[in-house]
């Protein structure tokens, strides 16, 4: 970010406003063309963290009911699913 915002400053003197300023402009797209992807991939890895952890947290819900009450209370919640749906 601080060398885009030193392209910027040195784009906007006057001696450089020939090709040298096209030259900037091509960094200063460069630059910002970085930062994007840069953000975009911050973004992926979050989604992927979230899909981890939801997938961990369904996987300790599917590893089934340990006590007989347990059992229980599932199959009655079934059954009312049933009878509703």
């Amino acid at each position: 970010m601080l060398l885009n915002g030193l392209i910027l400053r040195i784009e906007t003197l006057p001696s450089l406003a020939g090709h040298e300023g096209d030259f900037m402009q091509l960094g200063n797209h460069l630059i910002l063309g970085i930062f994007i992807l840069e953000a975009l991939l911050k973004m992926i890895d979050v989604v992927i963290n979230n899909l981890d952890e939801a997938k961990a947290e369904r996987l300790v819900k599917l590893q089934g009911p340990v006590t007989p009450k347990e059992i229980l209370t599932d199959l009655r919640d079934t059954q009312r699913a049933l009878k509703s749906g």
